[in-house]
């Protein structure tokens, strides 16, 4: 069993950093179509929301954290791309008519945020609502992001729908990882370890811990002494979370003890 440990709260204390998320999520607009942008704001915070949470062993403010995640990703992709033109759009329990022209504000970290979020609340129709927005849109040359993200978002999206295909894509990865020598210093730190835990995810616990750990200290490293240092999103590890929930799912009982990924969040089935 290996074990990683936060080396701090990343963003200061979890209290503030609650409050201040809630505060955002609370002075949600009139009318998405008004201010879009503020899909964007209750993404991330929900995220840090997730975060104080975990630090404060606050199970009610992980999981508003986590839906509002799921809820405002969505949003986001629906925004840019006119989905769910047949409902009305909730994120955080408040209702929102879409705007009737697109606004482009997603990339492959939008989705993955909510693929992830969806993935811990054990959300199977999210989930399959992520895995059916068409790849080609997440691919719009109107979208500006990373080109290694949409690597991970094609073997993320595979593992809902068909494991040689996502195997496929690990290998392709593996490979473009190993001969890019630009590759961004965030795919490398963040995206790469997350994906080896997808790699390792059917090959029994063992395997899976030791990827699992990988993922974490390279987490842990990015955002206490990286580029990502400060950042208050870092208090979570939500890849590895997100797939280690996925494990736990599938029958694999991860043993990495790691406040980053607390027993009470692998098991959980939310009602």
């Amino acid at each position: 069993m290996g074990a990683v440990f936060q080396a701090h709260l990343h963003g200061g204390d979890p209290e503030a950093l609650l409050k201040a998320a809630f505060a955002v999520l609370d002075r949600a607009p009139g009318r998405v179509g008004a201010t879009p942008t503020w899909l964007l704001n209750a993404l991330d915070s929900g995220h840090r929301a997730v975060g104080a949470g975990l630090a404060m062993d606050d199970r009610q403010a992980v999981l508003r954290g986590l839906r509002a995640m799921r809820d405002a990703s969505a949003g986001v992709l629906a925004v840019t791309f006119r989905l769910m033109r047949d409902r009305p759009l909730t994120v955080d329990g408040k209702r929102f008519a879409l705007p009737e022209t697109p606004v482009h504000l997603a990339s492959p970290d939008t989705w993955m945020r909510g693929f992830f979020a969806g993935l811990v609340l054990r959300d199977e129709a999210s989930t399959r609502w992520f895995v059916e927005v068409p790849g080609k849109e997440l691919l719009d040359e109107r979208v500006r992001a990373r080109p290694y993200a949409y690597v991970a978002v094609d073997a993320l999206r595979g593992m809902r729908v068909d494991a040689n295909g996502w195997q496929r894509v690990l290998a392709t990865s593996r490979q473009w990882a190993s001969e890019d020598p630009e590759l961004q210093p965030y795919d490398k730190a963040i995206v790469l370890p997350m994906l080896a835990v997808l790699d390792r995810i059917y090959a029994g616990v063992p395997a899976l811990d030791e990827a699992l750990v990988a993922a974490l200290e390279a987490h842990k490293a990015w955002y206490s002494e990286g580029d990502g240092k400060g950042d208050e999103r870092g208090i979570v590890a939500l890849g590895p979370l997100a797939l280690g929930v996925w494990a736990h799912s599938c029958g694999l009982t991860p043993t990495v003890e790691s406040d980053y990924l607390p027993t009470w969040l692998l098991t959980t089935r939310w009602s």
